[in-house]
């Protein structure tokens, strides 16, 4: 092997093995723009998969991003909802499914106006171990439940766009 490559690989090495080591030590890492339907959920929670690119000793994570509902729905009783952000580890089965105990609390409740962006936090407190385990297992998906008035035609959905995701480790 390459002297050079030897050295890039135990700076790496070492890196990681000092960040693992360290309880404070973070990371922050832009997250692309994630959108899960949030059609008439009529109680379900609506998933979205996420993938992790870093499991490594994580032991706490927050996500922070600017929220939007969008909806082009025929008819909408409300312009606000209310929002509730889960996680979970295995599929779901479906987009939409009803809670289950596979089902973590991450977040909110969150109002979210029509069509304006509001900046939100999720893993929060004790949420932030949830979701740090949910990261490390690799494969998880990240849902919405919401509480809002009837739509009718047309679809809604929860975009997060300028998503960071901070790690602890």
């Amino acid at each position: 092997m390459d002297p050079r490559a030897i050295r890039i690989l135990t700076i790496a090495v070492l890196a990681s093995a000092l960040l693992a080591a360290c309880g404070t030590a973070g990371l922050s890492l832009a997250v692309p723009t994630i959108t899960i339907p949030a059609g008439n959920t009529g109680g379900t929670v609506c998933y979205a998969r996420g993938e992790a690119t870093t499991r490594l000793g994580i032991t706490s994570a927050t996500y922070d991003a600017m929220a939007t509902y969008r909806s082009n729905a025929l008819v909408d009783t409300s312009t606000t909802i209310e929002v509730w952000v889960y996680g979970r580890a295995s599929d779901p089965g479906s987009t939409c499914s009803a809670p289950s105990a596979s089902d973590v609390l991450l977040g909110g409740p969150f109002t979210l106006e029509l069509g304006v962006e509001r900046a939100v936090t999720i893993g929060e407190g004790e949420a932030g171990e949830a979701l740090a385990a949910l990261v490390r297992s690799g494969a998880y998906w990240i849902g919405v439940a919401l509480d809002a008035g009837v739509s009718l035609g047309g679809e809604r959905s929860i975009t997060f766009d300028q998503g960071r995701v901070r790690l602890r480790f």
